[in-house]
């Protein structure tokens, strides 16, 4: 049942990629597509944005991969024969680190942006080192809501501390709407 869930997830995800914004893009490049098990490749994001104007985005937020909040981002992996893999547990703690200005960069045209910020250990990366040996998908997903910037808190959802900065306020306003997906990379997992 947790398979299918996962699937469908997966599914409805990819469907909705098509209403992506074309002038900014996604992109992920491996510099190794081969790793040892126990492992992770290491994987370089970069967004794009093609327009002729200024947009804002966020990093990859605290519990941003577990879509708990805005940006939803991370990673999602498939074997090479595209057959979903087992339901991957994985604990963490219910705390997420408080929005800050910083977590804002803004993106001139023609520039990029990396959304992983140095040191980012997303859960999906842990994930991959448990793999067993064998050849696998990876994708990268990155979406923004501008349904309010309360979709981007931490824990002042749960302290109920719903002020906003002034300058947090202008930076979320550059923000744009996006469901954007990379393109797949294979990568392969050997003892």
């Amino acid at each position: 049942m947790k398979n299918m869930f996962h699937t469908l997830l997966f599914s409805l995800l990819c469907s909705s990629a098509v209403a992506a914004n074309p002038d900014i893009t996604c992109t992920i490049s491996v510099k190794n597509a081969v790793v040892r098990q126990g492992q992770s490749p290491q994987v370089k994001v970069a967004i794009k944005n093609r327009s002729d104007k200024e947009i804002v985005l966020v990093k990859s937020l605290d519990a941003s991969d577990c879509g708990w909040r805005y940006p939803k981002c991370g990673f999602v992996v498939t074997r090479a024969d595209r057959k979903p893999l087992p339901h991957w547990s994985f604990g963490r703690c219910g705390n997420m680190n408080l929005l800050r200005a910083t977590d804002f960069v803004r993106v001139g045209a023609g520039k990029d942006f990396a959304p992983l910020g140095k040191g980012y250990m997303g859960s999906t990366m842990f994930r991959i080192r448990n793999l067993p040996p064998g050849a696998y998908l990876l994708k990268f997903y990155y979406q923004t809501s501008t349904k309010g910037v309360e979709a981007y808190f931490g824990d002042e959802r749960m302290m109920k501390n719903w002020k906003v900065s002034p300058e947090i306020q202008e930076l979320y306003a550059g923000v744009p709407e996006l469901n954007l997906w990379s393109n797949e990379l294979k990568f392969t997992i050997r003892r």
